[in-house]
């Protein structure tokens, strides 16, 4: 019979803290289940596998991140909203260094919560962007340079190779300003301040 006071949820937060303390490739049915203070045929009553345990911690970083993500861009735009938008990932992934790269497995099946998120957090971005104008058939290359670049230094950063005494906050400041301004320079870009200069040239 299960643990009093285990069930899959706590399974699942336990092996997500595992996998942020230790790092996500450190997680293991027997690790986990030692951490729970259960014998590891009685993890199974709560989980399928570790392949199940690394999705469902995916999940919870999607649905985390998207939450998060979401209270940081409200009531922003443009440069504004995509300071917060980047101050928030960059964030997430330098205290949840597991979650994060759980959320980036595949996996061949997922639930539905996990497909919500995920598709949320897209949602998020895309109105991110939505301020810069930029046409649809060019909005994935903007979201994929978005994501590059915020994954690119969060990870290097919590990996720890930036070696240079300069300080990680302005650097990533400044990545932040380059991207806000290759966004307002973007192809086919109209940003709301060029449609108020050209209504304000179009009035009579």
């Amino acid at each position: 019979m299960p643990r009093a006071g285990i069930d899959r949820a706590r399974v699942i937060h336990e092996a997500a803290a595992l996998a942020d303390a230790e790092g996500l490739t450190a997680l293991s049915m027997a690790a986990l289940a030692k951490r729970l203070g259960i014998a590891l045929p009685s993890l199974y009553t709560h989980v399928k596998s570790l392949d199940h345990v690394r999705q469902q911690i995916a999940a919870l970083a999607s649905h985390d991140m998207a939450q998060r993500l979401g209270q940081a861009v409200q009531g922003r735009a443009q440069a504004e909203a995509l300071a917060a938008f980047a101050a928030a990932y960059r964030a997430y992934v330098l205290a949840h260094p597991g979650r994060y790269a759980a959320s980036h497995l595949m996996f061949s099946e997922i639930d539905d919560e996990h497909r919500a998120s995920a598709l949320q957090i897209g949602q998020i971005i895309a109105a991110t962007l939505h301020g810069y104008g930029i046409d649809e058939a060019e909005q994935t290359n903007a979201v994929r340079m978005l994501r590059s670049a915020l994954h690119g230094f969060a990870s290097l950063e919590r990996e720890g190779h930036f070696h240079h005494p300069q300080s990680l906050d302005e650097s990533f400041a400044r990545m932040v300003q380059a991207l806000d301004a290759s966004f307002r320079s973007w192809p086919g870009a109209k940003t709301a301040k060029s449609k108020a200069k050209k209504n304000k040239k179009e009035r009579p």
